[in-house]
C-alpha cells in the first residue's frame, strides 16, 4: 500500500531529482509532527471496508464509489494514516469550489461505512481533486487538480496536463496543479509588496514558468549559492547557467542570478532592482555582467522570449 504523511504549516519542498531549485512555498518533506505516519508495509487490506485505490484511475473503484484522499486512525492508535481509498455516499465538491482542508476533527464530518471501526475523514473534493490553499484568495481553500511530482516518493509521478502549470504541495497526496503566475521576474514590484516573482521550470523541465512567493527576510545576494526559489532577492532567481540544459543541472550550478531582457539598455531613470544596486535598472545587468538568453531549448512561451539572466562576460 502506498501511503504518505499529511503535514501542516509552511516550509520548503525538497529538491527535485534533476537538481533544480525547490518550490519554497510548501513543506520541505513529509513529517510526522502532524500525527500522520506510514502504515506497516505488510498491512492486510483484505475485506477492508475502505480499500486503497489509484486516485488517477477513473475505474479504480466499484460503481457508486469514488476514489478520494482519506485520513484514518485505528482504535487505540495515536497517529493517522493518509491514502486514497474507495468511499461511497459522499457528495464531493467540484473544481474551484470552496472546501474545508482535510484535518482531524474540526468541521470535518467523520466518514462511516458498514464494518468500518476506524476513525476516518474524507477530503471534500471530487476524484482527481484535493482541497488546498486557494492561490487567489489568502486564507481560503478550494478544490484543485491533484498531481504527483514524484519528489516525495523518489519516482516519476502524475504531472499536470498543461505546460503552463506546475505540481506543488507539502507532501504525497497533498500536491496540486498551480498555474504560472505570469509575473515579470525582472521587476521587483511585479507581485506586490513583500513578494517576489521567481523563475521555475515546468514539471517536465522543458519550459520556464514564473511564481509569486513571499520575499525571504534575509535574501541572498546575486552570485550566492542557493537551494530554494525564494532564496534570492526579488528580481533574481535561483537558477543554473542560462545555456545549460536543465537535465544537466547540479546543486553546484545553482546561484542567485539577476533576470534581464536581452538587448535592454540601462535607463538612468528606471527603478533599480534593489538598494544595493541603485545604479542598475530592472531588466539590465551591471558589474561586468551581460544578459545571456536562455539558449538551452527551453520553451519561453509563458515568459518573454527575450528573457535572460545576468552572467559573467565570456
Amino acid at each position: 500500500m502506498t501511503l504518505g504523511f499529511l503535514t501542516a504549516g509552511c516550509g520548503d519542498d525538497d529538491a527535485p531529482s534533476d537538481g533544480g531549485p525547490s518550490d519554497a512555498s510548501m513543506d520541505a518533506e513529509p513529517r510526522a509532527e502532524g500525527g500522520f505516519i506510514r502504515p506497516r508495509d505488510a498491512q492486510n487490506t483484505s475485506g477492508d471496508p475502505l480499500p486503497e485505490c489509484d486516485r488517477f484511475d477513473p475505474l479504480a473503484c466499484s460503481a457508486g464509489e469514488s476514489c478520494q484522499v482519506v485520513i484514518r486512525r485505528a482504535a487505540g492508535e495515536e497517529q493517522f494514516l493518509i491514502y486514497s481509498g474507495c468511499v461511497e455516499g459522499v457528495d464531493p465538491r467540484g473544481g474551484g469550489d470552496p472546501c474545508v482542508p482535510l484535518q482531524l476533527g474540526g468541521s470535518n464530518v467523520p466518514y462511516k461505512a458498514e464494518g468500518l471501526e476506524d476513525e476516518v475523514y474524507v477530503d471534500q473534493c471530487d476524484e482527481g481533486l484535493f482541497c488546498a490553499p486557494d492561490p487567489d484568495v489568502r486564507g481560503h481553500f478550494s478544490c484543485q487538480r491533484s498531481c504527483e511530482s514524484g519528489r516525495f516518493a523518489g519516482q516519476v509521478g502524475m504531472v499536470c496536463p498543461s505546460d503552463t502549470e506546475f505540481c506543488t504541495g507539502r507532501g504525497t497526496f497533498e500536491e496540486v496543479c498551480r498555474q504560472s503566475d505570469e509575473c515579470d521576474p525582472t521587476s521587483p514590484q511585479s507581485c506586490g509588496p513583500g513578494s517576489g516573482c521567481y523563475l521555475r521550470l515546468n514539471d517536465t523541465g522543458t519550459g520556464l514558468l514564473t511564481v509569486c512567493l513571499a520575499q525571504s527576510p534575509m535574501p541572498l545576494a546575486d552570485g550566492e549559492p542557493c537551494q530554494f526559489l525564494d532564496d534570492c532577492q526579488p528580481g533574481s532567481s535561483c537558477f543554473a547557467p542560462a545555456r545549460l540544459p536543465p537535465a544537466r543541472w547540479t546543486a553546484e550550478d545553482l546561484i542567485c542570478r539577476r533576470s534581464c531582457i536581452v538587448g535592454a539598455e540601462a535607463d538612468a531613470g528606471a527603478e533599480p532592482v534593489d538598494e544595493d544596486d541603485a545604479g542598475v535598472a530592472a531588466g539590465t545587468c551591471g558589474g561586468g555582467l551581460s544578459c545571456v538568453g536562455f539558449g538551452s531549448g527551453l520553451d519561453l512561451s509563458a515568459v518573454s522570449s527575450a528573457l535572460g539572466q545576468c552572467e559573467p562576460v565570456p
